[in-house]
Formats: structure tokens, C-alpha cells, sequence
């Protein structure tokens, strides 16, 4: 019995994106020993970047209808492909934009290839998949296979550190919300069970994360009313979040304890300011990309010893990576390329009624807000974003993300409207976004 070209397709996809999340990557790479890649590894992604390649090329005349409206997304990935013009460490900026081109390719062509439905369903297929086999995986392997480089502090599951098991988590939690699942019940047991599970890892920004992604998800209830109280929801919840956040801000000390934490973000904060002093002798453009924190530049060594963390790997902070790597300009353009994507996943989610149009909004603001104490999510070979700029090609077009096209359709095809069609839960079809 022949195995259908579309099963290998999905089994494809999958294995990319368990790729990009790096579940047992561990087993291939002792960071212990000073490994910082994998034959294995390599090969696999070598075979990744080559199937993508070829699949663009079969599907060539649809690229420029999928890149429309893409415009900022491939400025900034131009804008880390042009920083080795000035980066302190040119061979691993330039590395560091290749992966990053790479991997933007990768969420092409997922853009041509599959609708937004089918983008979130698989990617919660394999994230969720993980989630399952990673409680068992920790109860039964933490601290006992040595080869494995695991953080002792809490629960690693299928990853090397808690934050990163603590991330894709809350990853899990985003995408779960945005999942048509009728029982309400079902969707409160299985929420309410990742807080445990965030305990053990001992992540306190993977707690506040998932709470912000709970809170946004009820936030995105609004979207779905009429004109005037969708309006004065616009009102209330910036308000509401404000207030939220100077609650924070003035217990910070309170809420940091509570998770086990103690102010200083187990030494962020210091991390931080010894990075802004570095940031100021380079304010405009910085060191260029991935090229700050090399082990052989001097301010970075500087920075890891006046702070008593000799192995750390970057700042733990997106931004204050951003201003490292790409100075004002360079933050000027990730700000206004963030905020632009989440307008217009709001527009989309008031526009469509489907449980899949939150899903960009989820993701936006995971985005966002958790680069304030990890690092900089953008990156190559990583599902944080291959996810981000698949959202961002989804959102950006002229044809907005509540259309889908049928079987075998092009995105250049123009046949016509007759080989696309719009999937709602109810409610009459939507405008595309202008």
C-alpha cells in the first residue's frame, strides 16, 4: 500500500518544527565539554534549508503574492544581514544572517503552502506532543542520564535550560488557547494544569507569560462585539493594564518573592546595567548581530566578570540585545515592525470570528513581552520565528488571514476568486484588511 506524497509532507513539517524548538538537542550537544554544534545537527538542518529551497522553487510564481505587504519584516531581516558592515565580529554576524534568512525561507514557504488553520494545528500537534512527553521524560531522566547538560534548578523536559522548557510551555498554553475547543471545561482543566507544571520548572517569567497569555486570550473577547462596546473596550483594557502594570512595578519586590525570585531577577538587573554602559559607546548602530557576546570580545568578558556570571550567554533581555547588536536605529525598526504586526492582528481577529484568528494576537505579544527578560527572539533556526514571520506574512498581504485557499490553489492564480474561500465559525464574510 502506497503512503500518500501529503503524508510526507506533514511528517516533514513536523520534523522541522521539532527541530526548530530543539527537543533533545542535549543529547547532541554538550555545552559542558565547550560544544557549540552537532554533525547531526548540522546534517539534519543542511537537509532542512535544501527541501525548503526546492519547494520555493516549485512554488516560485506564488512568493511575490506571499511576501505583499512584507515590507518591514524583510527590512529588518536586510538590516541584520547589513550589520557586518560594522559588527565587531563580521564571520559570526554574517553566520548569524544566514540562519536568519534561512529561516525566514522556512516560514515563506509555510505561508504559501498552508493556511493559518493548518499552521496552528500542526504547530500545536508537535509543541503540545512535546509538552506530554516531557513530564515523564523529567520525572525519569532529570538529573540522571550525565551527559545531559541540564539545569538542576527545576524541570528541563525535552530542552537544555528551564527557561527554554519554561518558554515553550507557555508557547504550548498560547496555542492551546487558540484551539476551537467547545468544553470549557476541558480548556480551564488543561490551563490550570500548566501552572504546576511552571512551578516545578521554577521559571517565574514563563508564570507571568502564561498569565498574560490567559489575560490577553480574554482580552480578545471584545474584538468579537459589536462597534460602539468594542469601543469602549479599547478604553478600558489599556487602562486595566496599566493599572496592572504600576501594580507590578510598586510590588515588585512582593511579586518577584512570592515566585521564589528575589529582585535583582537572579542578577538580570545587573547583567542589564553593565550592558546599558556598553550600549553608550556604540548608541547608533552597535556591535552588529550575534557579534556582542562572542568569547573573544573584551566588553562582553568585562560585563560577565564584574557580574559573577561567566557563562552567561547574553543580557536576558531582547531590547537591550537589540540596542547591543543594532543601536537606536535598529530598535526604532524592531518597535515599529512589533507594534505594526499587532495592529494588524487585531484588525484581523475583530474582522474574523474564527478561534484560529487569536492566534496571531497570542503570538504578537508572547513576542513581545518575553524578550523583557530573555533574550532576542530573533533568530534563525527557531520556531519562535519561523512562527513570528509566518504571522507576519499571514498578516501583511492584501488578502487577510480568515482567507484560505482550496486544494491545489496558487496564491498568484488570477483565475478569480472562485478558488479561494473564507472559513468562519459564524457570522457573515469579512473584508480583506486594505
Amino acid at each position: 500500500m502506497s503512503i500518500p506524497i501529503k503524508s510526507f509532507e506533514r511528517i516533514y513539517v513536523i520534523f522541522v518544527l521539532f527541530m526548530s524548538i530543539g527537543a533533545f538537542s542535549t543529547i547532541f550537544v554538550n555545552t559542558n565539554a565547550g560544544d557549540v554544534s552537532s554533525p547531526v545537527l548540522n546534517a539534519a538542518w543542511l537537509f532542512i534549508w535544501g527541501v525548503t529551497v526546492i519547494r520555493l522553487i516549485r512554488r516560485r510564481h506564488d512568493i511575490a503574492a506571499a511576501l505583499e505587504g512584507s515590507g518591514p519584516l524583510l527590512l529588518l531581516v536586510g538590516f541584520c544581514c547589513i550589520s557586518f558592515l560594522w559588527s565587531v565580529d563580521a564571520k559570526a554576524s554574517l553566520r548569524a544572517a544566514l540562519l536568519l534568512v534561512l529561516t525566514t525561507l522556512i516560514a515563506l514557504d509555510f505561508r504559501i503552502r498552508y493556511s493559518l488553520e493548518e499552521f496552528v494545528r500542526l504547530l500545536a500537534t508537535i509543541v503540545l506532543a512535546i509538552i506530554i512527553v516531557g513530564v515523564p521524560f523529567d520525572l525519569l531522566l532529570h538529573g540522571v542520564v550525565p551527559n545531559l547538560d541540564l539545569d538542576k534548578t527545576g524541570w528541563n523536559g525535552l530542552l537544555g535550560t528551564k527557561n527554554e522548557w519554561g518558554r515553550v510551555i507557555v508557547l504550548g498554553v498560547a496555542l492551546f488557547l487558540s484551539l476551537p475547543i467547545k468544553s470549557k471545561l476541558l480548556k480551564f482543566l488543561c490551563i490550570g494544569a500548566a501552572y504546576p507544571l511552571l512551578w516545578k520548572v521554577r521559571s517565574a517569567g514563563a508564570i507571568v507569560n502564561c498569565t498574560l497569555m490567559v489575560a490577553t486570550s480574554i482580552a480578545c473577547i471584545p474584538l468579537r462585539w459589536r462597534s460602539k462596546a468594542r469601543g469602549l473596550s479599547f478604553i478600558v483594557l489599556p487602562i486595566l493594564g496599566c493599572i496592572a502594570i504600576y501594580f507590578a512595578l510598586a510590588h515588585v519586590a512582593e511579586l518577584t518573592g512570592s515566585l521564589g525570585k528575589d529582585p535583582s531577577l537572579t542578577g538580570r538587573t545587573t547583567l542589564w546595567r553593565l550592558a546599558f554602559a556598553s550600549i553608550l559607546h556604540r548608541p547608533i548602530l552597535g556591535y552588529g548581530y550575534a557579534a556582542f557576546w562572542g568569547h573573544n570580545q573584551q566588553l562582553a568578558y568585562r560585563i560577565r566578570e564584574q557580574s559573577n556570571w561567566l557563562d552567561a550567554p547574553h543580557s536576558h533581555n531582547g531590547y537591550i540585545e537589540t540596542l547591543l547588536a543594532f543601536g537606536g536605529v535598529g530598535l526604532v525598526l524592531v518597535l515599529f515592525v512589533y507594534i505594526r504586526q499587532l495592529i494588524l492582528a487585531i484588525r484581523n481577529a475583530i474582522q474574523d470570528r474564527s478561534s484560529y484568528a487569536i492566534w496571531p494576537v497570542l503570538f504578537t505579544i508572547f513576542f513581545i513581552t518575553y524578550q523583557f527578560d530573555e533574550a532576542l527572539l530573533i533568530g534563525g533556526n527557531s520556531v519562535f520565528w519561523i512562527s513570528f514571520a509566518t504571522a507576519s506574512l499571514y498578516l501583511g498581504g492584501t488578502r487577510s488571514t480568515e482567507v484560505f485557499y482550496t486544494e491545489g490553489a496558487s496564491l498568484s492564480d488570477s483565475t478569480g476568486a472562485s478558488r479561494w474561500r473564507s472559513r468562519r465559525d459564524d457570522g457573515p464574510a469579512a473584508q480583506p484588511l486594505a
